[in-house]
């Protein structure tokens, strides 16, 4: 998820960016998003950056499972 994007896909939202990775890479970015949630609350305890991260990967993971994709 941390690759360089082209300008045009910079613009596509980051549900439609999780909608469209395979089921491991959402899986590790959903881990990742975790470790730097441990980060900033150590670092930052104001700053909440990664929830939005958190609720979207989420979100994304119930759709699957209902859809059945999981």
């Amino acid at each position: 998820m941390a690759r360089a994007l082209p300008q045009h896909e910079a613009d596509i939202s980051l549900e439609a960016q999780l909608q469209n990775l395979d089921r491991e890479e959402l899986l590790d970015f959903w881990e990742e998003s975790q470790f730097l949630d441990q980060y900033l609350e150590s670092s930052c305890p104001s700053c909440s950056a990664s929830v939005h991260y958190e609720q979207a990967i989420v979100l994304e993971l119930q759709r699957r499972a209902t859809l059945g994709r999981l």
